[in-house]
């Protein structure tokens, strides 16, 4: 065999491999064109930054809102959980605080993520599957939106594919427990979903359910210690409990569940969202009748089951299409199983040949894949901006080592290369997080507003004391007289 036929046969061989290479390079390129301003650092994000700075300088998962003075509830903030935060904070005690090394932290995690469905869906699917899973996930528009961004649901994605490689390819109940638990810490509104949704398929097994939801729990525990280690401190407290129950039934704050209820139904027809899974859902569903039972429809029983109760969370929600992503990755992940068979079926139903092939399902599947491209740089609203990263540079150099006040701005004063830092924080459904900036007795040298304006009792103050120094990027600066 010549050298050419050789190494044409280990490209052949290796296709699909090289194929996702591709895949990768092109999420790569496309992201670090825009990685630190699109999308913009938001509140979530910030959360988590601060999380971890904190875990890493303090060795406390908490905010900080002044010197040494952290929020008491910090098991209130863990809307993303320890697994992100911690390792968040490794990165920052290797290399430094700084904004640009969460992002690309966040950039390679997104790289796991499409291996790990490569490698999932070749060994349930098959090559030609996984490779078009990989490249729907990786021309939808909201991969890229929380992907990029410290928010733990691509992570969480990670752990629950694990999860359910082992429950499904292996066989093992704990180890599918471990990363069951390790998905639900990560980011609990979302990933605690799942847990019904795989003791449902369980029971419609029957066969085992009993003593395989004893192993998955089991499995569970490391991570629920994990949980109660780093964030809960003391499980025996009433008090602490009660809170967090409280703050779960009802994360929106004053919104009605009711109201959200029906506005987010008779929203459904006005988002080109929800209606495009809804018909993936819809196939899904007729491909979970048309597959022969296993393995396979195991696993498309459970992207269904929990598709549903992501949307029914959803719905009490105020139209947070966040609840229902990772419905759309799992969705996007069996699509090509659930295309080639239906196509199978149809052509068995009619006696078509064209049917017979696997080749139209991947002219489908790229078609698809090309129009979710084309949403993702026309119409996909992942909002760009660099007001945060303009305004932290300017005060970080026009006011070396002073002390700054930041009044409910997370993401900027995440930005802030200061200790001297004070800061108030509102988040939805959560008690008021500091005290007044102003209202401390060594009022900080620097002050900056962004939305909210001051109060009547902070104007004195700022009147007294303070000068105006600049508006920038729709945050005022005022700096202390003298």
């Amino acid at each position: 065999m010549s050298n050419f036929q050789k190494f044409r046969s280990f490209l052949s061989a290796r296709a699909d491999i090289l194929c996702l290479g591709c895949i990768i390079l092109f999420v790569v390129l496309l992201s670090g064109a825009t990685l630190l301003t699109k999308p913009r650092i938001w509140i979530d994000e910030a959360v988590t930054v601060e999380l971890a700075r904190n875990f890493a300088q303090y060795g406390i998962l908490s905010i900080q809102t002044a010197p040494h003075v952290f929020f008491g509830q910090s098991y209130l903030l863990q809307s993303t959980g320890y697994p992100l935060t911690v390792v968040l904070a490794a990165v920052f005690r290797i290399f430094g605080y700084r904004f640009a090394a969460e992002r690309v932290t966040m950039l390679l995690i997104m790289v796991a993520a499409l291996s790990t469905v490569f490698w999932f869906a070749r060994k349930i699917f098959g090559r030609k599957e996984a490779l078009l899973s990989a490249l729907l996930i990786a021309t939808f528009a909201t991969f890229y939106a929380s992907g990029r961004t410290a928010v733990g649901e691509v992570l969480g994605f990670i752990f629950l594919l694990s999860c359910l490689y082992c429950w499904l390819s292996l066989q093992s109940y704990y180890w599918a427990g471990f990363f069951l638990g390790l998905a639900v810490v990560t980011k609990p509104s979302v990933f605690l979903l799942a847990l019904p949704a795989v003791i449902i398929v369980l029971a419609y097994r029957r066969r085992g359910f009993f003593l395989n939801t004893v192993r998955l729990g089991v499995g569970m525990i490391p991570a629920a210690l994990g949980w109660i280690v780093l964030v809960l401190g003391n499980p025996f407290v009433k008090n602490v409990w009660v809170r967090l129950l409280g703050f779960y039934r009802n994360p929106y704050g004053a919104a009605s569940s009711a109201g959200n209820i029906a506005a987010n139904l008779s929203g459904f027809f006005h988002s080109p969202t929800l209606m495009y899974f809804g018909i993936l859902f819809a196939l899904a569903c007729a491909g979970w009748f048309a597959a022969e039972r296993g393995n396979r429809t195991d696993l498309l029983g459970f992207v269904l089951v929990y598709s549903v109760i992501a949307f029914l969370y959803y719905l009490r929600s105020p139209g947070w299409l966040r609840y229902v992503f990772i419905a759309e990755l799992l969705i996007l992940f069996v699509t090509p199983f659930v295309f080639s068979e239906l196509y199978a079926v149809f052509g068995r139903f009619t006696g078509t040949s064209l049917f017979s092939g696997y080749g139209i399902v991947v002219v489908t599947l790229i078609v698809m894949s090309g129009v979710q491209l084309t949403h993702l740089f026309t119409g996909a609203q992942i909002y760009d901006s660099d007001a945060a990263l303009q305004t932290a540079a300017y005060i970080n150099t026009a006011f070396p080592g002073k002390s700054v006040g930041v009044i409910n701005a997370l993401g900027l004063s995440v930005l802030l290369r200061t200790d001297a830092r004070y800061q108030t924080v509102d988040l939805v459904g959560l008690p008021p997080i500091g005290d007044g900036v102003l209202s401390h007795a060594d009022r900080p040298d620097v002050v900056v507003f962004s939305d909210t304006l001051p109060t009547n009792d902070e104007m004195p103050v700022l009147s007294s004391f303070y000068h105006e120094d600049s508006v920038r990027n729709g945050y005022a600066i005022y700096a202390k007289n003298g």
